[in-house]
């Protein structure tokens, strides 16, 4: 007997820490990982506070404040910034949402936040006012500039479309800039004409807008309107120069002259990278034209 009381005793003092426990939490203030929980909040492991606003909430200095959400708008869920968008065909003023006044000839943009003129209408002064093609014109997709190119053939001139006159030996090309026309390979563009490039013997035609139209083959060099050929002396080789004599000396050998001469190499010697010159080898020195140890 004296058994089952001290096992009843000691359940009811099981069950009172359960009460006081759950009343306890009743009334204490909920807490997130790194404090207590504002009203209107919920605890968010991810969040660095512990805790979020509930929906149509947004976070205030550590206070939710409830999101005030103007006519013609929606909640974008969001605890912070405005928390709130303006409808489809309406944008914000101030806090406010006011309907977007479309011209004729408009249309509202893909994000409803503006408007953007139809094909063959540009915006001028809140208004679409009707893009002006000349003849020999057509509409382009820009919203800026004159809205219209020319045809093949022809080139903008103010508010027309003016043929290109190409001359004989010249064709049409696609800029939009310039002449508007290029001339045959031979020949050049010379006062609006296209004059032939005369090419001399030992020569070939280049495609360049300035000096003479032709180069020199190789081996030769331009003198006036002629290509002279170079002399290379025995010994030697052309090089790929512009300036200078176009040749240069066979290793072993230096200029002199005009011709290529042999170096004179003395005995424990061996030419340097140049090839138009010579070292001692080593552990030889060099003594005025010699190699001593």
């Amino acid at each position: 007997m004296f058994i089952i009381k001290q096992r009843d005793h000691a359940n009811y003092h099981v069950v009172l820490a359960v009460v006081l426990l759950v009343f306890g939490a009743s009334l204490s203030p909920a807490f997130g990982a790194k404090g207590p929980i504002p009203e209107n909040a919920k605890i968010e492991k991810d969040s660095s506070k512990g805790w979020e606003c509930l929906h149509g909430y947004r976070d205030v200095r550590n206070v939710c404040v409830k999101v005030v959400i103007p006519k013609n708008s929606f909640s974008t869920k969001s605890s912070f910034g405005r928390a709130w968008e303006c409808r489809f065909g309406f944008k914000q003023i101030d806090k406010k949402c006011i309907a977007i006044t479309i011209p004729k000839n408009a249309y509202l943009t893909s994000f409803g936040d503006g408007w953007e003129c139809a094909r063959g209408f540009q915006p001028a002064n809140n208004k679409c006012r009707p893009v002006k093609v000349p003849k020999n014109g057509y509409l382009t997709e820009s919203f800026y500039g004159k809205g219209w190119e020319c045809e093949r053939n022809f080139r903008a001139q103010r508010d027309k479309c003016l043929a290109v006159n190409v001359p004989k030996n010249g064709y049409l090309d696609n800029s939009t800039y310039g002449k508007g026309w290029r001339c045959d390979r031979g020949y050049r563009a010379k006062a609006g004409q296209c004059v032939s490039v005369a090419v001399p013997e030992h020569g070939y035609f280049v495609e360049e807008t300035y000096g003479k139209g032709w180069k020199c083959h190789r081996g030769f060099r331009a003198n006036g309107d002629r290509c002279l050929q170079i002399p290379v002396p025995v010994n030697g080789y052309l090089i790929d120069a512009d300036y200078g004599d176009g040749w240069t000396c066979n290793r072993g050998f230096r200029k002199d002259e005009g011709s290529c001469t042999a170096i004179d190499m003395p005995e424990n010697s061996h030419l340097d990278y140049s090839g138009d010159k010579w070292k001692c080898d080593s552990p030889y020195k060099r003594i005025d034209a010699k190699c001593v140890l």
